[in-house]
């Protein structure tokens, strides 16, 4: 890939890299092709597109992937090749060491992010959805996505004949231990360098806007069946379902 970092032709040693020192500079970017197989491509520190991630790309589009996620995927290749930019190496040259301290450097990073004045405190919960505002790193679920679109990336290019004769990114994630249904499913350990994901709780509805859905979802003279078991009780006795009979009424 031209305009993506340079290396001299002979073997070098892995250098030792101080990641917090690190500046990814915004080189290349992905820009919306209409009228092509990928509705995507990515262009390098020149402004010129770079073959190999369209040809990846058009397979992710082959697999009927949605816009957005071929979008994802660009990004998330954009982000990979600027970082090697960053650190001199390219792209099929790239090993183990380059994926570990592109991991480093995601944990620190801080992404360029649109926020208005007065909004939410980064990572905080929205009090009306239940949601979690972007924070201001990358989260660990967009670190293991990344690694995860880089591995199938270096794939690919090997399932053609081309790019390095090993994935830098360590591709083996976890297994289910056991094969029946009926036992629990357990996991094994953690790929290498893949992020601890937290478990969050299942979002919870407020009382308000509990009191909002059971408004719009009040019955207007057509023929409807209603069914409620609203938890807890105060719900119930606000739920005009619960404390009226279900009624059915049939259309002649």
């Amino acid at each position: 890939m031209l305009g993506y970092g340079v290396m001299p032709p002979e073997e070098s040693p892995v250098a030792v890299r101080d990641v917090n020192l690190l500046v990814v500079p915004a080189v290349g970017r992905v820009v919306a092709c209409a009228g092509r197989s990928a509705p995507f491509l990515v262009t390098d520190a020149a402004g010129v597109e770079v073959p190999e991630v369209s040809e990846y790309l058009r397979h992710v589009a082959a697999g009927d992937f949605s816009v957005a996620s071929v979008r994802s995927y660009a990004m998330a290749l954009l982000r990979w090749l600027r970082f090697l930019y960053a650190v001199g190496v390219v792209w099929d040259r790239a090993d183990l060491a380059e994926a570990r301290d592109f991991v480093l450097w995601m944990r620190r990073a801080r992404p360029a992010r649109s926020r208005r004045d007065g909004g939410p405190v980064p990572g905080s919960i929205n009090a009306r959805t239940g949601k979690r505002v972007l924070g201001t790193t990358y989260a660990p679920a967009t670190i293991n996505h990344n690694l995860a679109v880089v591995s199938e990336f270096y794939r690919s290019q090997m399932d053609m004949g081309s790019g390095p004769l090993r994935n830098p990114v360590p591709s083996k994630g976890r297994v289910r231990v056991g094969t029946s249904p009926l036992e629990p499913v357990r996991h094994g350990r953690r790929a290498a360098l893949r992020q601890r994901v937290p478990d969050h709780e299942p979002r919870a509805i407020s009382d308000s806007m509990f009191d909002e859905l059971l408004a719009a979802l009040r019955p207007t003279g057509t023929a409807r069946s209603w069914h409620c078991t609203c938890r807890p009780a105060r719900a119930r006795r606000s739920c005009w379902a619960c404390a009226a009979p279900t009624s059915t009424t049939a259309i002649s």
